[in-house]
Protein backbone atom coordinates (compact mmCIF):
# COMPACT_ATOMS: atom_id res chain seq x y z
CA UNK A 1 0.00 0.00 0.00
CA UNK A 2 1.22 3.31 -1.07
CA UNK A 3 2.58 5.51 1.60
CA UNK A 4 -0.32 8.27 1.29
CA UNK A 5 -2.59 5.25 1.64
CA UNK A 6 -1.38 4.79 5.11
CA UNK A 7 -1.33 8.13 5.76
CA UNK A 8 -5.16 8.69 5.01
CA UNK A 9 -6.40 5.64 7.12
CA UNK A 10 -4.14 7.00 10.41
CA UNK A 11 -5.70 10.14 10.03
CA UNK A 12 -9.54 8.25 9.26
CA UNK A 13 -9.28 6.30 12.79
CA UNK A 14 -7.87 9.13 15.11
CA UNK A 15 -10.53 11.49 13.98
CA UNK A 16 -13.33 8.81 14.74
CA UNK A 17 -12.59 9.90 18.44
CA UNK A 18 -15.25 12.77 19.43
CA UNK A 19 -11.78 13.76 21.74
CA UNK A 20 -9.18 12.88 19.09
CA UNK A 21 -7.78 10.85 22.08
CA UNK A 22 -10.70 8.25 23.34
CA UNK A 23 -11.12 9.84 26.69
CA UNK A 24 -14.74 11.16 27.39
CA UNK A 25 -15.60 14.63 26.92
CA UNK A 26 -15.44 16.63 30.32
CA UNK A 27 -18.36 18.01 31.70
CA UNK A 28 -18.50 21.77 31.90
CA UNK A 29 -21.43 22.70 33.46
CA UNK A 30 -23.10 22.69 37.12
CA UNK A 31 -26.82 22.88 38.53
CA UNK A 32 -29.26 24.18 41.58
CA UNK A 33 -31.44 22.70 43.08
CA UNK A 34 -33.94 23.37 45.80
CA UNK A 35 -37.32 24.65 47.48
CA UNK A 36 -39.41 27.50 47.53
CA UNK A 37 -40.98 27.70 51.08
CA UNK A 38 -44.51 28.51 48.76
CA UNK A 39 -45.39 25.22 46.50
CA UNK A 40 -47.90 24.97 43.63
CA UNK A 41 -48.13 28.36 43.24
CA UNK A 42 -46.83 28.27 39.86
CA UNK A 43 -43.91 29.86 40.65
CA UNK A 44 -40.61 30.48 38.30
CA UNK A 45 -36.94 30.31 40.04
CA UNK A 46 -34.23 32.07 37.79
CA UNK A 47 -30.76 32.07 37.91
CA UNK A 48 -29.08 35.15 36.90
CA UNK A 49 -25.11 35.27 36.13
CA UNK A 50 -23.55 39.14 36.01
CA UNK A 51 -23.48 39.02 32.21
CA UNK A 52 -27.70 39.29 32.57
CA UNK A 53 -27.85 36.03 30.46
CA UNK A 54 -29.88 33.29 32.77
CA UNK A 55 -31.89 29.75 32.99
CA UNK A 56 -34.75 29.53 34.47
CA UNK A 57 -36.77 26.30 36.08
CA UNK A 58 -40.71 25.90 37.11
CA UNK A 59 -41.32 25.04 40.92
CA UNK A 60 -43.54 21.98 41.19
CA UNK A 61 -46.19 21.38 43.68
CA UNK A 62 -44.00 20.56 46.10
CA UNK A 63 -41.99 23.49 45.89
CA UNK A 64 -38.66 22.23 44.10
CA UNK A 65 -37.01 23.02 40.75
CA UNK A 66 -33.72 22.41 38.85
CA UNK A 67 -31.92 24.55 37.06
CA UNK A 68 -29.83 22.70 34.77
CA UNK A 69 -26.18 23.61 32.13
CA UNK A 70 -25.03 26.69 33.92
CA UNK A 71 -21.95 27.60 33.25
CA UNK A 72 -19.61 27.61 36.55
CA UNK A 73 -19.66 30.66 38.31
CA UNK A 74 -21.70 33.05 40.62
CA UNK A 75 -25.49 33.08 39.99
CA UNK A 76 -28.10 35.60 41.46
CA UNK A 77 -31.66 33.52 42.17
CA UNK A 78 -34.76 35.10 42.43
CA UNK A 79 -38.36 33.80 42.54
CA UNK A 80 -41.39 34.71 41.14
CA UNK A 81 -44.88 34.24 40.75
CA UNK A 82 -48.47 36.16 40.49
CA UNK A 83 -50.09 37.48 43.53
CA UNK A 84 -46.47 37.13 45.65
CA UNK A 85 -43.57 39.29 46.40
CA UNK A 86 -40.25 39.20 44.29
CA UNK A 87 -37.79 37.52 46.47
CA UNK A 88 -34.30 36.49 46.12
CA UNK A 89 -31.55 35.79 47.78
CA UNK A 90 -28.80 37.95 49.93
CA UNK A 91 -25.83 36.30 49.04
CA UNK A 92 -24.63 34.86 45.22
CA UNK A 93 -24.77 30.86 44.98
CA UNK A 94 -21.30 29.09 43.64
CA UNK A 95 -21.74 26.65 40.77
CA UNK A 96 -19.24 24.37 40.09
CA UNK A 97 -18.72 22.27 36.87
CA UNK A 98 -20.03 18.91 37.64
CA UNK A 99 -21.87 19.51 40.55
CA UNK A 100 -25.06 19.99 42.00
CA UNK A 101 -25.77 22.80 44.33
CA UNK A 102 -28.79 22.80 46.75
CA UNK A 103 -29.83 25.70 48.03
CA UNK A 104 -32.73 26.84 50.73
CA UNK A 105 -34.45 30.30 51.84
CA UNK A 106 -36.42 31.51 48.69
CA UNK A 107 -39.78 32.77 50.22
CA UNK A 108 -42.59 33.74 48.09
CA UNK A 109 -44.84 36.16 50.38
CA UNK A 110 -48.20 36.71 49.71
CA UNK A 111 -49.32 40.14 48.07
CA UNK A 112 -52.83 39.41 46.29
CA UNK A 113 -51.85 41.59 43.62
CA UNK A 114 -53.40 40.92 40.33
CA UNK A 115 -55.39 37.44 40.85
CA UNK A 116 -58.40 36.45 42.15
CA UNK A 117 -58.72 36.68 46.03
CA UNK A 118 -60.88 35.59 48.98
CA UNK A 119 -62.70 37.76 51.77
CA UNK A 120 -63.21 37.15 55.41
CA UNK A 121 -65.64 38.53 57.71
CA UNK A 122 -67.67 38.34 60.53
CA UNK A 123 -68.45 39.42 64.26
CA UNK A 124 -66.84 39.21 67.59
CA UNK A 125 -69.11 38.69 70.24
CA UNK A 126 -68.49 38.24 74.26
CA UNK A 127 -69.29 34.89 75.81
CA UNK A 128 -71.02 36.52 79.03
CA UNK A 129 -72.30 39.39 77.51
CA UNK A 130 -73.45 38.06 74.00
CA UNK A 131 -72.95 41.51 72.61
CA UNK A 132 -70.22 42.49 69.88
CA UNK A 133 -66.73 43.65 70.91
CA UNK A 134 -64.73 46.79 69.72
CA UNK A 135 -61.15 46.70 69.31
CA UNK A 136 -60.40 43.42 68.67
CA UNK A 137 -57.61 42.55 66.70
CA UNK A 138 -57.57 39.92 64.38
CA UNK A 139 -54.56 38.09 61.90
CA UNK A 140 -55.11 35.41 59.36
CA UNK A 141 -52.29 33.08 60.17
CA UNK A 142 -51.31 30.82 57.28
CA UNK A 143 -48.89 27.59 57.54
CA UNK A 144 -45.30 29.05 56.49
CA UNK A 145 -45.08 25.59 55.12
CA UNK A 146 -47.68 25.83 52.91
CA UNK A 147 -47.79 29.83 52.37
CA UNK A 148 -46.52 33.27 53.85
CA UNK A 149 -49.54 35.16 53.98
CA UNK A 150 -48.51 38.65 55.94
CA UNK A 151 -50.13 41.55 57.17
CA UNK A 152 -53.86 40.06 56.88
CA UNK A 153 -55.31 41.72 59.56
CA UNK A 154 -57.90 44.19 61.03
CA UNK A 155 -59.89 45.23 64.15
CA UNK A 156 -63.32 45.33 64.93
CA UNK A 157 -65.57 48.69 64.92
CA UNK A 158 -67.69 49.81 67.31
CA UNK A 159 -70.66 46.70 66.47
CA UNK A 160 -67.67 44.20 66.67
CA UNK A 161 -67.42 43.51 62.90
CA UNK A 162 -64.46 42.93 60.70
CA UNK A 163 -63.52 42.66 57.16
CA UNK A 164 -60.04 41.06 56.13
CA UNK A 165 -59.85 41.19 52.38
CA UNK A 166 -56.85 39.68 50.11
CA UNK A 167 -56.71 36.51 51.55
CA UNK A 168 -54.76 33.70 49.73
CA UNK A 169 -57.79 31.40 48.38
CA UNK A 170 -57.22 27.41 48.13
CA UNK A 171 -55.42 26.95 51.62
CA UNK A 172 -56.86 26.59 55.18
CA UNK A 173 -55.76 29.38 57.52
CA UNK A 174 -56.08 29.79 61.26
CA UNK A 175 -57.54 33.40 62.67
CA UNK A 176 -56.06 34.91 65.87
CA UNK A 177 -58.09 36.50 67.84
CA UNK A 178 -56.83 38.97 70.47
CA UNK A 179 -57.64 41.60 72.63
CA UNK A 180 -56.60 42.69 76.24
CA UNK A 181 -58.22 41.54 79.40
CA UNK A 182 -59.27 38.60 76.97
CA UNK A 183 -58.00 34.69 76.35
CA UNK A 184 -56.33 35.01 73.29
CA UNK A 185 -57.64 32.73 70.62
CA UNK A 186 -56.81 30.57 66.97
CA UNK A 187 -59.81 29.96 65.14
CA UNK A 188 -59.57 27.27 62.08
CA UNK A 189 -60.42 28.82 58.50
CA UNK A 190 -62.10 27.26 55.99
CA UNK A 191 -60.45 27.26 52.64
CA UNK A 192 -61.94 30.32 50.50
CA UNK A 193 -62.08 30.48 46.52
CA UNK A 194 -60.86 33.72 44.73
CA UNK A 195 -63.63 36.31 44.70
CA UNK A 196 -65.70 34.79 47.47
CA UNK A 197 -66.81 35.85 50.84
CA UNK A 198 -66.55 33.43 54.10
CA UNK A 199 -68.35 34.91 57.37
CA UNK A 200 -66.76 33.65 60.23
CA UNK A 201 -67.88 34.75 63.77
CA UNK A 202 -66.00 34.45 66.98
CA UNK A 203 -66.93 34.29 70.45
CA UNK A 204 -64.44 35.31 73.05
CA UNK A 205 -64.47 35.33 76.90
CA UNK A 206 -65.41 37.54 79.12
CA UNK A 207 -62.42 39.10 81.70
Amino acid sequence: MPIWAWMSLWLLIGCSSPTGSGRPTAVTTGAIVGTVATGGTDAIVEAQRADLTSRMARVDQAGRYTIEGLIPGSYRLVATARGYSRSSLGDPVAVLAGQTTTVQGLVLTWTGVGVPTGTLTGTVIGVATGQPIEGVYLQVACNPREIICLGRTAYTDENGRYTIPSIPPGFVFDLYVAKPGYPDRFVRGQVIGGNQTQTLDVRIGSP
